[in-house]
């Protein structure tokens, strides 16, 4: 198929040796750099767009699919299922930017699900979500050594 052209704030902190090092004070900047990649690929025609973000209220990909649609495009959204407060925390255990428990949930309160979304099923270790529902019920607080994945990205590691 198609190459595709793929927008990502998270690029904008992608170093040139692949680290991955984010700066909360460029952030506005990153998605700037991230509209100004969609809008040259549209220009271009590219065949396939894929802007890769977290999404978490339906207005902050609202100008994406206006200027696609304006430009030809169909638009397909799809959105990362999370059922439950245990759901977002197996997504925590596994995030690998940094992104605090505090923002995580920040996110997950504000959440607007889009009608016309497509459902992707996360994958979650089983027996991690079933540690994590026992100390809900418990009333536990469980801390972990593994590196923080962000619902954009479950995706079996």
């Amino acid at each position: 198929g198609p190459a595709a052209v793929v927008c990502s704030a998270d690029a904008f902190f992608v170093q040139a040796d692949g680290e991955y090092r984010f700066e909360h004070g460029m952030l506005a900047e990153a998605h700037q750099a991230c509209l100004a990649r969609f809008i040259a690929a549209v220009a271009e025609r590219a065949p396939l767009i894929v802007v890769d973000n977290t999404h978490s209220c339906r207005w902050e990909y609202g100008n994406y699919a206006s200027l696609a649609r304006l430009f030809g495009y169909g638009v397909r959204v799809l959105e990362m299922e999370c059922r439950s407060i245990s759901w977002a925390r197996a997504f925590y255990q596994r995030c690998q930017h940094a992104v605090s428990w505090n923002t995580l949930m920040r996110m997950w309160q504000r959440w607007e699900s889009d009608p016309s979304a497509e459902l992707v099923q996360p994958f979650i270790d089983q027996r991690l979500l079933e540690v994590l529902e026992a100390a809900a019920r418990d009333g536990l607080a469980l801390a972990t050594a593994s590196a923080p994945v962000c619902p954009e990205l479950a995706l079996p590691a």
